[in-house]
This record gives C-alpha cells, sequence and structure tokens, in this order.
C-alpha cells in the first residue's frame, strides 16, 4: 500500500442536537421503489455499535414482536438486510437495558445531508431494540463490541485503501485522515499520542479494528495524590456529559472535599505535548441519573478556560475514569485503527 490512501478522507455534517452531543444522520438505501430508512444518532465514543429501535431495519418501520418467545414474528426486512439472534445493551451510570436483536446491513449512509451521503459502509452489524428507541452510534475502541464500529467499516477502510481513522473536534468531524492530515485539519495542529495494545484475536491485526487498549493515564484530587502515577483507564465518552471514576483510593465519597480540584492527564509522546483536563468540586448531592435510584455526585466548577462535567460520580473501587465529553473542549480526539494509538491536541489559537 502507498504512503498516500486510494481513497481520500471524508468530512461528516452535523444534524444538531443538544450542545456538547455529536448527532449525525444515517440511512439504509431503499431499491426496487422501497423508500429509504433515515434516522438521526448521537455518536458515542463511550460504546462500539449502532444501536436504534428496531423498526429501523423494517420497511415502514412495522413489525411484530412477540415477548414470550423473545423473537420478532413478522415484517419485512429493509433491502440488504438480515435479523439474527437476540441480545442484550446495558448502559452505565442510566442501567438502563436494551433487550433487541442483531442485524447485518449490506450498506449503511453516513452523514446524510439533503438527500447525499458523505460515506458508505460495507457490511455491518448494529443492534434493534424491541422496547426501547435508543439512537446511539457507537464509534469507541477499547469500549465492548456491541456491533460494528461504523466510522471504522467505510467502504476502503478494512483492505487499507482509506485510512482506518476518525478525527473528533467541535468544530468538525472526518473520517480516513493520516495522522498529517488531522495535524492539518484545523490549521496547525501539534499531536500527542499515546500507543495502544490491540485486544482482538483476528490475525494478522485487521486494518479497521475497534479492538485496542483504552488510553492510560492518571487521576489526582489535590488534597489526596497531587502526584500519583497510579494508572487509570481514560474514557472521552460523547455519550454523557458527567464524569465518572472508579479508584482504588477508598471512599471518596468523604475524602473528597468542597474546594478540591480534579486534575486527569493523559501522558502522550511527545512529553512536550501537555493532556490534562482540570475541573474544581462545589460539594456534593443525591441525583437520579438514570432508571436506578438516586446517586451521591459532586457538584463542579470550571477552572480558567476549561468546561466542567455536570457532575463527578464516584462508582467504587478501580482504575477507570469517563471524562464525558466536555474534554472535547479542551483537546481535539484523533483515532488511528491502522496503528493502533489515540492522539490529543489543543485546538490553535
Amino acid at each position: 500500500m502507498s504512503n498516500t490512501p486510494a481513497i481520500s478522507a471524508v468530512q461528516i455534517p452535523l444534524a444538531g442536537g443538544d450542545e456538547g452531543a455529536f448527532h449525525i444522520a444515517i440511512q439504509i438505501p431503499g431499491s426496487d421503489g422501497v423508500s429509504a430508512r433515515n434516522a438521526v444518532v448521537q455518536l458515542d465514543t463511550g460504546s462500539t455499535g449502532l444501536v436504534l429501535p428496531a423498526s429501523f431495519f423494517y420497511q415502514d418501520g412495522v413489525y411484530t414482536y412477540d415477548a414470550a418467545q423473545n423473537k420478532i414474528t413478522s415484517g419485512t426486512l429493509m433491502p440488504g438486510v438480515e435479523i439474527h439472534g437476540p441480545t442484550t445493551v446495558v448502559y452505565q451510570p442510566s442501567q438502563d437495558d436494551i433487550h433487541g436483536f442483531i442485524f447485518t446491513i449490506s450498506a449503511l449512509s453516513i452523514g446524510v445531508q439533503d438527500g447525499k451521503a458523505a460515506a458508505a459502509t460495507t457490511q455491518i452489524t448494529a443492534i434493534g431494540a424491541v422496547e426501547k428507541t435508543p439512537h446511539m452510534c457507537g464509534i469507541g475502541f477499547g469500549r465492548p463490541v456491541l456491533a460494528s464500529n461504523p466510522f471504522l467499516s467505510l467502504i476502503g477502510m478494512p483492505t487499507g485503501e482509506m485510512y482506518p481513522s476518525f478525527l473528533l473536534t467541535t468544530k468538525g468531524i472526518w473520517l480516513g485522515l493520516t495522522p498529517e492530515l488531522a495535524a492539518k485539519q484545523l490549521g496547525s495542529s501539534v499531536f500527542g499520542f499515546q500507543q495502544l495494545t490491540y485486544e482482538g484475536t483476528e490475525t494478522p491485526v485487521p486494518h479497521n479494528s475497534s479492538q485496542w487498549t483504552t488510553p492510560k493515564g492518571y487521576f489526582r484530587v489535590s488534597n489526596i495524590n497531587p502526584t500519583d502515577t497510579t494508572s487509570y483507564d481514560i474514557l472521552m465518552d460523547t455519550g454523557v456529559d458527567l464524569a465518572m471514576v472508579k479508584s482504588p483510593l477508598g471512599n471518596l465519597d468523604s475524602e473528597i472535599k468542597a474546594g478540591s480540584i480534579i486534575a486527569i492527564e493523559v501522558p502522550v509522546e511527545p512529553s512536550t505535548v501537555k493532556v490534562c483536563y482540570s475541573f474544581g468540586i462545589t460539594g456534593s448531592e443525591s441525583v437520579k441519573l438514570g432508571q436506578g435510584a438516586d446517586s451521591f455526585v459532586f457538584t463542579t466548577d470550571a477552572e480558567p478556560g476549561v468546561i466542567p462535567p455536570k457532575y463527578l460520580v464516584p462508582r467504587g473501587a478501580g482504575n477507570f475514569v469517563n471524562t464525558g465529553f466536555h474534554l472535547l473542549n479542551s483537546y481535539q480526539l484523533y483515532f488511528d485503527a491502522q496503528v493502533g494509538q489515540v492522539g490529543y491536541a489543543a485546538y490553535p489559537a
């Protein structure tokens, strides 16, 4: 393969939505006079796989579900769509189980605007929910694989003809950029990269796999462990507006205080690039975050030039931080499936 991929990168238009949440339009193309099926989905770096109402995969959105048999008993599938076995998806922290079925789609249009698609996928798997109406497009890496990652399944990515990558920024989304082109996309940006480890079982490693480890970093609290280098998995999650932490530090509920400063750092190369997200703690309260009981949360305040998460939610022991989507207000996020690396860059002035 030459250094210049045969298929050029594409920009994916946004389709509106709440502040900080990325929404795009997708479509199953129709054929033989059958109308297309369209949906607007939220991009979610915290999961891998498209999760939609099962009606999306049926002509006119009509099907019959028998809950006693856990089976779809009638309905005409869209052209190029097949149904397979049942599955369950659990989203955190909402504890919102989604029951549905696995579908395969021969081709999915991505970034539809004014009737035209920015790109199209090869055959992918997706999940159709039968009891709820999620509209999530999981594009994460280092996450449980629920179904195919649409952003890494564009025509040419599995074969190396299109560079298997995505660049998420508050100023635009691009698929298929090489690292060199990613650095030029918003002007002159300097990326710091962290090498990830392949977690999949396929050999050789596919060009477009999502199965690379979650980035590593540090979680520090100013009054507890301000210089600690204990390793945490760090997830920048476009699916939530709060931050969550599992930590070995003990009872964070009582140890984090009003006035504490939280610092989340991701080490990258070159080390001259600093990736650090800090915000203040103002207190605590009990709030409902989803379907379960009320949750204990810390309330937050911004450090200069930073938008904080809505809450910081302690979730027990472990080594994991979900930053929520607000980190994208400070740093561009680039994922390179070709070599298994994640990159971060401050926005150019």
